[in-house]
C-alpha cells in the first residue's frame, strides 16, 4: 500500500513540473526557438592584396529581435564577386583580381536566418617604382624567310663537346661575334671538362679565334646550364651571367648523384662576367654574388629587376642533390654590380624543391617580375605541378598555390622542362609560358601555355604549337623575332639531332623544318644565333661537335 501511495506522489509531482517549465528542460520543446534578427562579424571592412592574400572572418554575435543573444545557429559563407576575393566554409577569404567583394555570412536556424556582410578590397601590390614597359610594335605578319647555308671553320676546342653561348660585338665592327662555354663529356673517364672561347666573325661565315684577346683569364666554366645578358653593374656594357651545376653524368648515362650511385656531383659556381675597362672579360662571381657558392646545382634562375629600383638582381634556383646542397635564392644588385641574398624572398614552402625549369618575368603586367617554376619534384603538400611566386614589388614573393597549370600535356613526373621561358606570343599585354621537354619520351616536345591574365593559364599546344614528333627532347629555345614582323618566333633546338623554327602567325605557331638535303635537315647540335654579316637580320650559326660547323645567312 505504502509503494502505491509512493507512486501515485512522483507522477504527481513529475506532472507539476512538466506545466511549469521546469526539471530536464522538458518544457522547452513548446517554447518558440529564438530567430536570428541580426550578426556581427569580426570586421565590417577590410583591405587585401591580390593573388591569394587571406583572412578569417567569424560570427562573433547573434541575437534575436529582442537583442538577446542567440546560441544555436549554422553559418554559410558566400562571395557576391568570387573573381574578386572568394570565401570558404570556415570564413576564410582568399584574394584574386583587384576590385571590390562583399562576403556575406548567413545565420540560421529552425526558426529563420539573418545576414551580416563584410565590404573586402582587393588592392594591386605594386612597387609604385615598378613601371609596365610600351608593348612592342606589332605589324602584320610577314612571311617565314629563307636561309642560304654556308659552311665555316670553327671547331671545338673540346672533343665531343657542346656549347652554350653569347652573340656579343666584340670588337665593334657591327658583326655579332661569340662567346662559346664549352663542356665535354669523357665516357671513359666520366669526366666532363669545360673551356671559354671567343671567337670574331669574319663577315662570310668564317670566324678567327680569338680567346686570348678577350679571355686572357679564361672562365671556371662548369657545365653552364641558363645564360642571360644584362647591364649588371650599370657601367653602360653588356655582362654576362652564367648559372651552373658543373659535374652532372645523370643526364648523359643515367647515373644518380650521391653516394648510393657511385658518383659525387659536387656543383659549381655560377658566373657573373663583366667586360674591364681594357676590353677583357672576367668571372666576378667570386666577390659580386654575397654569399657566393661553389656547389650549386643551378638548374632554373632569372635575371631582372626584381625591387624595381633600376638594376637587374638574380635569381638562382638549385636542383639539390645530396652533394651539391645550395639553396634556392634571390640576390639583390646594390646597382654597382655587387649581389646580397633578400633572405626573406622565397615562401618557406618553395625552399626544398627544385627549380628545374624557372622563368622569371611578369605574368601579371604590373610591372615587376613574377617567376614561373616548373617542376621536377613535388612541393610538399601539392602534387607535381608547376607552381607561381607572385611578386609584391619589391623582390618578395607569395605561393600561389591555387593558380597553377593543372592540365599540362607533359606535365607529369617525367618532364623535364629545363629550359622554361615566357613570351607574349598573341599580343595580348601579358606574357605566356613555353616550357621545352627535355625528356624524349614525351610527346610533344613543346608546351606552350596561354595566360589568362588572372594568374591562371590554359594548355593551348594543341592548337596554337602544333608539332610533330621531336627526337630524345627539346632544350633551350631561342626566343626572336626572325621575320621583323613584331611577332616573336621560336628557333628550337633538341638534345637529338634536329634543328626547326615555329613561325609566329598572330595567333599561333607554325612549324618549319628545312629542307631535304640540307646539312642542317639532317643533324643540329650546338647553336648561336646573331646577325654575322651585319646586314640587321638574325643568321643561325651551327657547331657539331669537333667535325662540322656551318652558318644560315638570313636572305
Amino acid at each position: 500500500m505504502n509503494k502505491l501511495i509512493h507512486f501515485g506522489f512522483i507522477l504527481v509531482f513529475t506532472a507539476f513540473l512538466v506545466a511549469c517549465g521546469g526539471g530536464d528542460g522538458g518544457g522547452d520543446s513548446n517554447k518558440p526557438v529564438p530567430a536570428p534578427a541580426a550578426a556581427t562579424l569580426s570586421v565590417t571592412e577590410a583591405d587585401l592584396d591580390r593573388w591569394e592574400d587571406r583572412m578569417t572572418l567569424s560570427v562573433m554575435a547573434v541575437m534575436d529581435a529582442d537583442g538577446n543573444a542567440v546560441s544555436n545557429y549554422s553559418v554559410s559563407w558566400s562571395s557576391d564577386a568570387e573573381d574578386v576575393a572568394s570565401v570558404d566554409t570556415a570564413g576564410v577569404v582568399t584574394s584574386k583580381l583587384a576590385g571590390t567583394a562583399t562576403i556575406t555570412a548567413t545565420v540560421s536556424n529552425s526558426a529563420g536566418n539573418a545576414e551580416a556582410t563584410a565590404d573586402i578590397t582587393v588592392h594591386v601590390q605594386q612597387n609604385a617604382a615598378c613601371t609596365v614597359p610600351a608593348p612592342p610594335v606589332r605589324g602584320a605578319v610577314a612571311a617565314a624567310i629563307t636561309y642560304t647555308e654556308v659552311a665555316s671553320n670553327t671547331a671545338a676546342q673540346l672533343a665531343d663537346s657542346w656549347h652554350r653561348s653569347f652573340a656579343p660585338d666584340l670588337n665593334g665592327d657591327g658583326r655579332a661575334d661569340m662567346l662559346w662555354l664549352e663542356t665535354a663529356w669523357v665516357s671513359a673517364t666520366k669526366e666532363m671538362p669545360s673551356t671559354a672561347t671567343a671567337w670574331l666573325s669574319d663577315g662570310d661565315g668564317t670566324f678567327t679565334l680569338a680567346t686570348a684577346t678577350y679571355l686572357p683569364d679564361g672562365l671556371p666554366v662548369d657545365v653552364p646550364r641558363q645564360l642571360y645578358q644584362a647591364d649588371v653593374n650599370s657601367d653602360g656594357d653588356t655582362d654576362y651571367v652564367v648559372l651552373q651545376h658543373g659535374y652532372d653524368p645523370g643526364g648523359l648515362e643515367g647515373l644518380g648523384c650521391g653516394d648510393e650511385h657511385g658518383t659525387i656531383c659536387p656543383g659549381a659556381q655560377n658566373m657573373v662576367i663583366t667586360l674591364d675597362d681594357d676590353g677583357k672579360f672576367r668571372d666576378t662571381g667570386i666577390f659580386a654574388l654575397s654569399p657566393y657558392d661553389t656547389n650549386g646545382f643551378t638548374h632554373g634562375g632569372g635575371v631582372a629587376d626584381a625591387d624595381c629600383d633600376g638594376d637587374v638582381d638574380i635569381l638562382e634556383g638549385q636542383l639539390a642533390n645530396d652533394v651539391a646542397s645550395a639553396p634556392n635564392r634571390l640576390q639583390l644588385n646594390d646597382g654597382t654590380g655587387l649581389f646580397t641574398e633578400k633572405t626573406d624572398a622565397l615562401p618557406t614552402e618553395v625552399a626544398g624543391i627544385g627549380f628545374y625549369g624557372a622563368a622569371f618575368c611578369d605574368l601579371d603586367a604590373d610591372g615587376d617580375p613574377d617567376i614561373y617554376i616548373a617542376q621536377l619534384g613535388v612541393l610538399p603538400g601539392l602534387d607535381a605541378a608547376d607552381v607561381i611566386l607572385a611578386n609584391d614589388g619589391t623582390g618578395t614573393f607569395r605561393l600561389l598555390s591555387g593558380h597553377r597549370a593543372t592540365e599540362s600535356l607533359i606535365g607529369d613526373a617525367n618532364q623535364r622542362a629545363a629550359d622554361t621561358q615566357c613570351l607574349d606570343y598573341d599580343g595580348d599585354g601579358y606574357n605566356d609560358i613555353l616550357k621545352p621537354n627535355e625528356s624524349g619520351e614525351l610527346f610533344p616536345a613543346f608546351e606552350l601555355l596561354r595566360n589568362n591574365g588572372d594568374m591562371t593559364f590554359t594548355d593551348v599546344t594543341e592548337t596554337q604549337f602544333v608539332q610533330t614528333a621531336m627526337l630524345n627532347g627539346a632544350y633551350r629555345p631561342f626566343l626572336y623575332d626572325l621575320n621583323a614582323d613584331g611577332w616573336p618566333d621560336v628557333f628550337a633546338q633538341g638534345t637529338g639531332d634536329y634543328l626547326r623554327i615555329f613561325w609566329n602567325n598572330g595567333g599561333g605557331f607554325t612549324e618549319y623544318r628545312f629542307p631535304a638535303g640540307t646539312a642542317i635537315d639532317t643533324r643540329g647540335a650546338s647553336t648561336t644565333l646573331g646577325d654575322f654579316d651585319d646586314d640587321g637580320d638574325i643568321d643561325i650559326h651551327v657547331s657539331r661537335g669537333n667535325y662540322e660547323s656551318f652558318v644560315l645567312f638570313a636572305d
